[in-house]
């Protein structure tokens, strides 16, 4: 057995952790013990919401419904998003990634001077939640950061050329696939990555834990090629 010490110091580990997730905006560690699951949220940030994400029957919020969820992001207050996987249905329940930084890349300057006027209702869940937030804006740094669900678009929005242009080029966006096993965790920078859901179906006894991490102050492994990345997108 690993010594628990070494291997989290091991720069191997933390280098491909930051690497992935900075350049991919997700990262997926499988076959780790259980610690490391609490060093990863006290590395990106506080968390401010844990959710147990498990079938109920007849439920009508959709993250313990057993039906496909489409494309979207959480609530914007989570910079990221980590989930730990306790078991997985024998069918269904795949999840399912799209880099927004992709789609965007895709519109032209005139959609997207138009997307940045778009506002879409808020997920309220917090007291202070105000009644709706944009579709993109910038943080701190002047990185892009997406906000988006479809069941969130108003419906006069929903005429705008500008965003079917984008809901369109998210559909024809080529996603990640995967089937998160027993142990897996899976963390995803939410302010540029979609994910949706497959059906879950056979034992329908799929369980998740779901953090919503708020953004650190400053996480230097990140902040630089933020500030990069986001330059070459505004100048396409």
């Amino acid at each position: 057995m690993e010594n628990r010490e070494d291997f989290l110091m091991g720069a191997y580990f933390w280098e491909n952790f930051s690497e992935n997730l900075r350049k991919k905006g997700y990262q997926i560690i499988g076959g780790k013990p259980s610690w490391i699951l609490n060093e990863i949220l006290e590395e990106l940030g506080p968390v401010i919401q844990i959710t147990e994400v498990i079938v109920k029957p007849e439920s009508k919020a959709l993250v313990t419904s057993d039906r496909a969820l489409d494309f979207h992001t959480d609530h914007h207050r989570a910079r990221y998003i980590v989930w730990h996987c306790h078991k997985a249905s024998t069918e269904g329940g795949d999840t399912l990634l799209v880099d927004a930084w992709r789609v965007w890349e895709k519109m032209s300057r005139s959609i997207r001077e138009e997307l940045r006027n778009i506002r879409l209702f808020e997920h309220k869940v917090f007291q202070d939640d105000e009644e709706s937030y944009p579709l993109v804006s910038e943080d701190r740094h002047g990185c892009l950061r997406f906000y988006y669900s479809f069941w969130l678009v108003n419906k006069e929005d929903l005429r705008e050329d500008s965003v079917r242009s984008w809901m369109n080029a998210i559909k024809e966006e080529k996603p990640i696939q995967m089937k998160l096993k027993e142990g897996d965790i899976l963390v995803i920078d939410n302010h540029r990555i979609l994910h949706a859901r497959t059906a879950i179906t056979g034992s329908k006894d799929r369980h998740l834990t779901r953090y919503w991490i708020a953004e650190k102050t400053s996480i230097p492994f990140l902040d630089v090629l933020c500030k990069r990345i986001n330059f070459k997108l505004t100048q396409i």
